[in-house]
């Protein structure tokens, strides 16, 4: 076989597999998304002198490689009074590919400073999201802390909850937005 066939033998299998490289390469598209606290709202403190607040973020993902985040990052926290400042905060990012899923376990606590004290949860969130194709899906799912439900004050693009244990009495906005 001469040099210039063997070319033009190799530009006709090249372009036989373009378009298999072109849907192969479509199935790895990354969908971007973001959880932004739209706010965060005090209607009850516990403490007279105002709750230290921060939350608690966990990954898990279907690889088990999961992730655990604290906003904001020990030792530092929340005031209660102050929290007309937090607005439009992204709280995690994260990426899903085309037939991907993952959940995120949120919690609201409220930081005891003595020795002897734990933390107290004053609400839960777990967020499902699944992938498939170009469309995704998301589940919901709140309670206080105390264990009991609590129903989503939703809108089409965001969820407001409002969580309680014993005197603490908050009120977050959430939203999931997918990134272009």
């Amino acid at each position: 076989m001469n040099v210039r066939v063997g070319v033009k033998i190799g530009k006709h299998i090249g372009a036989a597999l373009l378009p298999l490289l072109w849907v192969a390469s479509g199935t790895c598209y990354a969908h971007d998304y973001a959880l932004i606290m739209k706010s965060l709202e005090r209607i009850q403190q516990s403490e007279p002198q105002g709750d230290e607040l921060y939350l608690t973020i966990v990954e898990y993902d279907a690889d088990g490689k999961d992730k655990m985040y604290e906003i904001p990052r020990y030792p530092l926290h929340w005031f209660s009074d102050a929290l007309d400042a937090l607005k439009d905060e992204v709280i995690w990012r994260g990426s899903l590919t085309e037939h991907d899923a993952l959940t995120l376990h949120l919690e609201l606590d409220e930081r005891n400073i003595g020795i002897f004290e734990t933390d107290t949860t004053v609400g839960q969130l777990r967020l499902a999201i699944k992938q498939n194709g170009m469309q995704h899906s998301e589940t919901w799912e709140s309670q206080r802390g105390d264990g009991q439900p609590v129903e989503s004050e939703s809108t089409v693009s965001s969820h407001i909850y409002t969580w309680q244990s014993g005197r603490s009495m908050y009120r977050i906005h959430l939203a999931l937005e997918q990134k272009a």
